[in-house]
């Protein structure tokens, strides 16, 4: 899961030695899908001064391992119990005399109780009878009396002052658009065929630095074949000392070894002549893009 972004976030793209954008990250990142930008490339929240990798802004959050479960709880076990031994129930007779009594009670009581007096009926109050009020007496109309009016001089109009609409000033127009600020190119140093040390910048020691490599590898091996047709040459003397000129066989091994020197040489002077061309083609691409120090 990618590192969460605010809605709407732009980023600017530093590509080339150039500051570009600010686009949104999944357009970025869209981009380095398609191959149009490196995955690697650097970019800058729109407001900061801080750059970093787009695969390393991107990289998705490991998940953490869940809780392990919780440990069930058991069940009971319930240990046998033996059954009681059935009872044999025994008659009872103290509810019936209960029951007498009470009914022996409540005939003693009518006896010496009075009887109770009747109940009254309601009877509602009798209607009362409305009394006459005579109607209210209208108040009398009276005029009122000639007031004289207290003059007040017109109040004074403040005039309102209306301002003369101005359009607003666009912002491209008085504040320019943030630009932060680019990071400083990374150089290097690196010496020419002809022993001059020149100053070169990331990209252009990128190209350069295969070739010089190259080269060095061409010159050891140069070298080495150097070594060779020298002792080629050493062995061709001493048979030349020791040949016996009697023996036809013996110049003719003599004159093969001759023409195998020869090979030798006509090869390590072909192969110095395509360095040297080599090496004066490096020497004038490292001047053309380099500082000389």
């Amino acid at each position: 899961m990618a590192t969460p972004t605010p809605i709407n976030q732009t980023y600017f793209v530093f590509q080339n030695g150039e500051v570009k954008g600010p686009y949104e990250l999944s357009f970025i990142e869209a981009m380095a899908l398609s191959g149009i930008l490196p995955p690697d490339v650097t970019i800058s929240k729109d407001g900061s001064v801080d750059w970093e990798r787009l695969d390393v802004l991107t990289q998705p959050v490991p998940k953490q391992n869940p809780l392990p479960p919780l440990p069930q709880s058991r069940p009971s076990v319930s240990k046998p119990y033996a059954e009681p031994a059935p009872v044999r129930a025994k008659r009872n007779y103290g509810c019936l005399w209960v029951f007498l009594g009470l009914i022996g009670l409540g005939v003693i009581g009518n006896l010496f109780n009075p009887p109770a007096a009747p109940r009254q009926t309601y009877q509602p109050p009798a209607e009362a009878q409305p009394t006459y009020q005579p109607p209210a007496t209208q108040p009398v109309y009276q005029p009122p009396a000639n007031i004289q009016p207290v003059y007040r001089p017109p109040a004074t109009t403040v005039p309102v002052y209306q301002p003369t609409y101005q359009p607003a000033t666009p912002q491209s127009a008085y504040q320019p658009a943030y630009q932060p600020p680019a990071p400083q190119p990374r150089t290097y140093s690196m010496t020419g065929g002809d022993g001059q040390v020149y100053t070169v910048s990331d990209a252009n020691y990128q190209i350069l630095l295969p070739r010089k490599q190259q080269l060095d590898a061409w010159d050891t091996k140069i070298d080495r074949y150097q070594t060779y047709v020298d002792n080629l040459g050493r062995q061709v003397d001493a048979d030349r000392a020791a040949m016996d000129n009697t023996s036809q066989e013996s110049v003719d091994n003599f004159n093969a070894e001759v023409d195998k020197y020869n090979t030798a040489r006509e090869q390590l002077k072909s192969s110095i002549d395509s360095y040297n061309q080599a090496v004066e083609s490096f020497n004038t691409d490292l001047a053309r893009v380099g500082r000389l120090r």
